[in-house]
């Protein structure tokens, strides 16, 4: 009976004890911070950025008045859509006007005339002075061989009367020493002029060849600045030419007003489109060249928008999608334009139903050709020393095994609207923290969720 009850009592101990580790276990597990965890993978970003622009016309047409007058009637208005040929507003013009710009016309002929005639006089100069540059021929200033001729003379007229001055004394004729000293002084006197004449004639040549250099360097100078004088010369006279012909057809326009004049002008569109700006009303007096009327012309817009100053995805060529509430529309990158405040993209849209002053929702996108490791853009963490991720790691603890949380350094690179590149740091896919229910530091023992995405039981 004693036996009996001893092993019942040491079952129910351990019992005890198997239920004392069991819910000490669940009570510090229950403690612990929940956590997510994930692997980093290989993969494209999938670069992403939407913004919002205003479509405006990507062609339009000017028009301005011929001459100056008055506006007596205006049929459109701003927004109008016309066609082409229709009329936008009725002008008068004053005939006498319209002769007296004849007159300034011809004036301004007569004097471009004038000016033509100086500028080929101008040109046929230049040109002779470059034809006698050019066939001009420098000389060297040589020292003349004459004195050195004279000089060798001399030497041999010396030399022979010493000579013969020591066949006396060799004979026993009566010559002093004096003379024989004498003789051969003169002679070696010589030899020296005719050594400083050689080397003087020789410096002689050698500032020849050198003025030589100089005139033959300063004829190229003087070449080139009349080749630039003549280029300019032949600029000025093809402007002319063109102010010439402006002037004439500017005349002929004129003349052609003359005679089919009524005192109402109307100004006609000269293609289908919409009017954007009318900045003169009835009875406006209007001066020649004054802006009458602007419209959009054809289906082409431009849409501005304004991107993130770190974009560096989009570039001049990449397509877009527009949507506004009624359609959508593919667009073109067509100027990318960069200043403190961030980068503009102008994209370029071809759409008949796409109307001015539309506003649409501009989506960019791209991915990249090249494949990265990635991490989820919300498992990096920065600190004072850099970005870090928080690696997941399993351990034995004294309830068993547990998980931990180890700081991983990494360089990181871009981005897209969920991932970040691992440019340096992550040589094994090991799981990372991904969020966690409660805060969490490095070293923390957790309670990781998905462990079964990652270790085996």
């Amino acid at each position: 009976m004693k036996y009996i009850n001893r092993k019942t009592v040491g079952g129910g101990i351990l019992l005890i004890l198997l239920m004392l580790i069991f819910f000490s276990k669940t009570i510090y597990t229950h403690r612990l911070p929940q956590i997510t965890g994930v692997l980093p993978k290989n993969g494209a970003l999938n670069q992403q950025e939407i913004a919002r622009g205003t479509a405006q016309w990507a062609d339009t047409e000017s028009l301005y008045a011929q001459i100056g007058g008055k506006v007596e009637e205006v049929l459109v208005k701003e927004g109008d859509a016309v066609k082409e040929g229709q009329e936008l507003l009725r002008l008068s013009y004053s005939p006498e006007e319209v002769e007296q710009r004849l007159r300034e016309l011809k004036d301004s002929r007569t004097r471009i005339k004038l000016d033509l005639e100086r500028i080929r006089l101008n040109t046929a100069k230049t040109e002779r002075y470059m034809d006698a540059l050019r066939n001009k021929v420098f000389e060297p200033d040589m020292p003349s061989s004459g004195d050195l001729a004279l000089l060798d003379a001399e030497i041999a007229k010396a030399a022979s009367h010493l000579k013969e001055l020591e066949a006396q004394a060799e004979a026993g004729e009566d010559v002093s020493k004096e003379e024989l000293e004498s003789a051969r002084y003169e002679l070696q006197r010589l030899y020296i002029q005719r050594d400083n004449l050689i080397k003087s004639q020789e410096a002689a040549r050698r500032n020849a060849y050198k003025t030589l250099e100089e005139q033959e360097l300063d004829r190229r100078a003087r070449l080139a600045d009349y080749e630039d004088e003549l280029a300019a010369i032949k600029l000025e006279l093809s402007a002319k030419k063109i102010e010439l012909s402006a002037l004439a057809m500017q005349e002929e326009s004129y003349k052609e007003a003359l005679q089919e004049f009524s005192e109402n002008a109307v100004l006609l569109a000269p293609a289908a489109g919409t009017i954007t700006s009318l900045p003169v009303g009835k009875g406006e007096q209007v001066t020649e060249g004054m802006l009458l009327a602007k419209m959009g012309v054809g289906n082409r817009f431009f849409v501005d928008c304004a991107l993130n100053l770190e974009n560096n995805f989009v570039g001049v060529g990449e397509p877009c999608t527009l949507e506004s509430a009624s359609h959508r529309a593919t667009g073109v990158v067509q100027a990318l334009t960069s200043s403190a405040e961030g980068k503009t993209a102008q994209v370029l849209v071809e759409e008949a139903e796409i109307a001015a002053g539309e506003t649409f929702s501009v989506t960019f996108k791209k991915s990249s050709d090249t494949t990265y490791i990635l991490v989820p853009n919300g498992s990096l963490n920065k600190d004072n020393t850099g970005y870090f991720l928080m690696q997941i790691k399993r351990r034995e603890g004294i309830l068993g095994q547990e998980y931990y949380l180890d700081r991983l350094g990494v360089m990181i690179g871009e981005s897209d609207s969920e991932n970040t590149v691992i440019v340096r740091g992550i040589d094994f896919f090991e799981p990372i923290l991904l969020r966690s229910a409660k805060p969490v530091a490095v070293g923390d023992t957790v309670l990781l969720g998905n462990e079964a995405d990652f270790f085996e039981n």
